[in-house]
């Protein structure tokens, strides 16, 4: 998140440092954007296989895989499907 972060941080920085506005304000505006602008940017790249590469994660675990085959006429029974 680090490397997501310190450019977007900067980026709005250079568009709020120009603000007439209090410094508290300021830094309100700055913490709030940045962790916005930083988690939609984490989330889009999370969901690009080649851009996840880039940032160091590990390749995307599809999720018909983390969650397992299905059998077609299984029957649980607590359904009504035992003896």
């Amino acid at each position: 998140m680090y490397i997501v972060h310190l450019p977007v941080l900067t980026l709005i920085t250079w568009f709020v440092v120009r603000l007439p506005v209090g410094v508290g304000v300021k830094y309100g505006v700055l913490v709030g954007a940045t962790w916005a602008a930083s988690f939609a940017v984490f989330e889009s790249v999370r969901r690009v296989g080649v851009l996840r590469f880039l940032l160091g994660m590990k390749a995307g675990v599809r999720a018909s895989a983390v969650a397992g085959p299905t059998h077609a006429g299984q029957t649980s029974s607590a359904a009504g499907g035992g003896m």
